[in-house]
């Protein structure tokens, strides 16, 4: 199991990017990076609330059915087919330089990425919070938005981007941790993935010798 202590004391000493994702298909997505990163204060606040979404919690196994309540459920990142394709996006936005400016936001993403990267023994090692986007209109509804200056109380017509600071997942080298397993299914389509399984282990599972007997029984009475 991940020592959750040490993950979050190496998420403190490193460096932080945020990127925003948009759906471009149905397992494709376009990413967005901020263009001057998170200050000290956001990733602090981050740490803070990952310390607070873990307390008091153990490790469990994912059942597809949420039966172990509160628990926090590691998965191999191999069986995430989509975190493939959220990578692929979160490289070509570094190579070709894809940052979020106001000429392009329109507040119409579906995943927060925050992207805590060290040096480890030369080699640049990646931890990544993950969260389900919230639109602002969500937060905001159609109020109006009001910010303090130096004059007092104006109007914020510009576009803003509300980070609600919930962490869905965390991804740590080859390991998933799931901390709200409805929006990691959600982000993830895993649920499309577990039924699957289930479809592929049927003939299996129809051959099972003690389940042929229960069934049998149940035919008879």
């Amino acid at each position: 199991m991940t020592d959750m202590t040490e993950l979050i004391n190496n998420l403190r000493n490193s460096t932080v990017r945020l990127y925003l994702l948009k759906k471009e298909g149905r397992k494709k997505f376009v990413a967005f990076r901020l263009p001057n990163g998170i200050n000290d204060d956001i990733k602090e606040r981050y740490c803070s609330n990952l310390e607070h979404f873990i307390d008091g919690r153990s490790f469990g196994t994912y059942d597809f059915v949420h039966e172990e309540k509160n628990a926090l459920i590691e998965l191999e990142i191999k069986e995430i087919s989509i975190w493939t394709s959220m990578q692929e996006a979160l490289k070509k936005s570094d190579d070709e330089n894809v940052f979020l400016q106001n000429d392009n936001f329109d507040d119409d993403y579906s995943v927060i990425v925050i992207d805590f990267s060290r040096n480890l023994n030369n080699e640049i090692v990646h931890t990544y919070l993950i969260a389900k986007y919230m639109k602002t209109e969500t937060w905001y509804k159609k109020g109006f938005k009001f910010a303090f200056t130096a004059n007092g109380v104006v109007e914020k017509k510009s576009e803003i981007i509300v980070l609600n600071g919930c962490i869905d997942v965390v991804i740590n080298k080859d390991t998933i941790i799931i901390l709200n397993e409805k929006n990691f299914e959600n982000l993830f389509n895993y649920y499309e993935s577990a039924k699957k399984m289930v479809d592929e282990a049927k003939p299996n599972i129809e051959k099972w010798t003690f389940l042929q007997g229960n069934i049998r029984e149940n035919t008879y009475t």
